[in-house]
């Protein structure tokens, strides 16, 4: 899951790394990416409805949030109570979704969502073909 806010090029730059790094590296790997472009309060919604810069892929959904409603219920269930923006949840195949955020085996936001090597790190333990 990628909270991805399109007016940062460093945030949109981590989606297309998602998909040009992991996902075109190997066309079998049994990995969902869900992003959900969300812009920050206050900015006009310049942006199509979904960003463009992700190459159609099966793997891949993407949801424009205007409302901002996946930031503030991941923030809220986080217990920040305000909005995530930036952010990765990586999940295993194990995690199953219901009222409450399934326990997430990986997760940065901000500076560290950003520099990718958190969300690196992570995709490669669980895919070491990654690596």
């Amino acid at each position: 899951m990628l909270l991805v806010t399109p007016e940062l090029a460093a945030a949109r730059g981590r989606a297309i790394w998602v998909q040009t790094q992991v996902l075109d590296s190997d066309a079998e790997l049994d990995l969902k990416v869900y992003v959900v472009w969300n812009p920050s309060p206050g900015e006009v919604d310049p942006w199509p409805s979904p960003f463009p810069g992700l190459a159609p892929d099966d793997r891949i959904t993407e949801y424009w949030d205007s409302a901002q409603a996946a930031a503030q219920w991941f923030a809220s269930d986080a217990g920040s109570g305000t909005v995530a923006y930036d952010a990765y949840y990586l999940f295993g195949p194990e995690a199953r979704w219901d009222d409450e955020l399934p326990t997430a085996l990986s997760t940065a936001v901000d500076d560290d969502f950003l520099s990718g090597i958190p969300m690196r790190r992570a995709l490669e333990a669980l895919f070491p073909s990654l690596g």
